[in-house]
């Protein structure tokens, strides 16, 4: 573990308190806290993960999504059809 210089309850709040709003939301719903510091940074790295997985399913890069999205409001507005679905003109 990392030495701070602090206690360890005096460290647990202050590592409380710089949580973002989302993970700081899923730990003060999370009921059965372990004691230990190093536990609950384990459990706040999960907690960090999870949120991550659902923002981010199967690690679908965010900029592909955009990506895909123009191109599908491009053919709504028929500017442009995409390659490869055989309705282009040649």
């Amino acid at each position: 573990m990392w030495r701070t210089g602090y206690p360890e309850d005096v460290a647990k709040d202050k590592l409380v308190r710089e949580l973002n709003r989302e993970v700081g939301l899923a730990w003060a719903q999370t009921p059965n806290k372990p004691c230990t510091l190093y536990e609950q940074m384990a459990m706040l790295r999960d907690i960090g993960h999870n949120l991550e997985n659902f923002h981010h399913p199967q690690g679908e890069n965010k900029h592909m999504g955009e990506k895909r999205e123009k191109k599908t409001k491009k053919h709504m507005r028929g500017d442009e059809v995409p390659q490869g679905t055989g309705t282009g003109k040649k």
